[in-house]
């Protein structure tokens, strides 16, 4: 094998590494980004779009398989997906309370049950989740 051919094949290893390498980056960032539905989703970017190009942007919480969205660097919400049903937990003003809104809810500005704060709410959809069929 000639020096040239030998680059050649090295080149070959580095690249089909990298290549290997960006694949499982790309396939892990995909897979926790994938927080829920896309119909789920939709509902939520619908909910929050401000019609100036605007939206909520939603991110992991460390307390799994909820997640956040936030707004302007601020949290406004948190949300879970069971079964193919959003359950959505929203910040109420500036005094602390969430209100739980279920499924599509949240584009109609529905206000559900009020809570003092996430811990309860949390609490709350854990029971409608352990109820449901």
């Amino acid at each position: 094998m000639t020096d040239e051919e030998w680059n050649n094949v090295q080149k070959a290893l580095v690249v089909g590494g990298l290549r290997a390498c960006i694949d499982d980056i790309l396939a892990s960032h995909v897979r926790d980004h994938r927080l829920l539905s896309d119909a789920n989703r939709r509902i939520i970017e619908r909910a929050y779009d401000d019609g100036d190009g605007n939206s909520i942007t939603l991110v992991k919480t460390d307390d799994h398989p909820w997640f956040a969205g936030t707004w302007e660097d601020h949290e406004v919400m948190q949300g879970v997906e069971h079964d193919g049903t959003l359950y959505s937990i929203v910040a109420l003003g500036g005094e602390g309370f969430v209100s739980v809104v279920v499924g599509r809810g949240l584009v109609d500005n529905t206000i559900g049950v009020v809570f003092n704060g996430y811990d309860e709410a949390k609490a709350y959809v854990q029971g409608l989740i352990s109820q449901r069929p």
